[in-house]
């Protein structure tokens, strides 16, 4: 069975310079989430293995080294940063939306 690649040079994926320095951005910004919540989860049972190498690994590949980590630990863990990033702007559209919506209501009485 074959291995995917701890990381990959960032100049592989197709990627502008711009796109590249925000998935690095994101993808440091989900590891800092990751680690906060798991530790104040784990506050006194110590962490992970799996956890704590993975950061290390993401942290060092995101680093400006030109390589950008796509393991499937870390690539879950942008998965799920891009998900809550997207609720939200959902939930801010929809608080938007319903200011509009009382705004015109207030216009036309």
């Amino acid at each position: 069975m074959t291995s995917l690649p701890a990381s990959i040079p960032d100049s592989q994926l197709g990627l502008s310079q711009s796109e590249v320095h925000i998935l690095r951005q994101h993808q440091q910004i989900a590891l800092v989430n990751q680690n906060y919540a798991h530790s104040t989860s784990t506050r006194g049972r110590g962490h992970s293995r799996t956890s704590a190498s993975t950061s290390r690994a993401a942290s060092a590949a995101s680093s400006g080294q030109g390589r950008l980590v796509l393991d499937p630990g870390s690539l879950a863990l942008l998965g799920q940063h891009f998900e809550r990033l997207m609720g939200a702007i959902q939930n801010r559209v929809e608080s938007v939306r319903s200011l509009l919506y009382e705004s015109s209501k207030l216009r036309a009485a």
